[in-house]
């Protein structure tokens, strides 16, 4: 291998492990989904308070995207993913002034004929006060079962860097490390604060990812 094609090669893998991940990232921050963290207080099952409390100890992680008309425990990216659930499921959005009514009906299949689950959320945006009902039906269209939790939402802050799995309505009982709350003292002041200090470490991550390309240039044509 002559100089010149390690050279080139070098090129390509500073290209990879520098600019890659600086092009990427801002695509990841530029997201409008939110991430919202939510204690419940009620449950209930088929109408009646159950004693089995499921989020007696966990929270309950919802993703809230407007510009793709979506609520729910699953983002609307992993939701699109599915390609058997997308293209069995219809899904209705509706905002008045400050409240979302979400539903999306889940069909056993394609064809849509009968329904199999059905997912209704409301969720008022300023209170942060969320209902979230689930129903149940049998091949025949009837109901069999119904779950429905209510609680209060708080958003998480640079919810980009939390782990998403979480337990929720519609998965396993995984848990995230991160179960964080913000404190209830929270304000609008705050939450500035914190996002210009965000945008602050991401700067200096991309000033400092720019010095170390630069760097590794200079010591190859050196």
């Amino acid at each position: 291998m002559n100089q010149k094609t390690r050279f080139m090669i070098k090129i390509v893998f500073i290209t990879i492990k520098y600019l890659v991940p600086v092009i990427l990232l801002p695509c990841f921050l530029l997201s409008k989904e939110q991430q919202l963290n939510c204690k419940i207080s009620d449950e209930f099952e088929n109408g009646e308070i159950t004693t089995r409390k499921v989020y007696e100890n966990f929270r309950l992680r919802i993703f809230f995207d407007t510009e793709s008309n979506w609520i729910n425990d699953i983002s609307f990216m992993e939701f699109k993913k599915n390609v058997k659930l997308f293209n069995s499921s219809t899904i209705s959005f509706k905002k008045e002034k400050n409240k979302i009514n979400f539903k999306l009906k889940e069909f056993f299949t394609e064809e849509k004929d009968s329904v199999n689950i059905e997912y209704e959320i409301s969720y008022e945006i300023k209170k942060g006060l969320i209902n979230y009902r689930k129903n149940y039906f049998d091949f025949d269209g009837n109901t069999f079962f119904t779950t429905t939790v209510k609680g209060i939402c708080k958003e998480i802050v640079n919810s980009f860097y939390f782990n998403r799995s979480i337990y929720s309505l519609s998965h396993s009982s995984l848990v995230s490390p991160f179960n964080f709350t913000l404190p209830s003292s929270f304000d609008s002041k705050s939450s500035r604060i914190q996002s210009t200090n965000s945008k602050l470490v991401l700067f200096r991550k991309l000033r400092n990812s720019s010095r170390l390309i630069f760097s590794d240039i200079f010591h190859l044509i050196t």
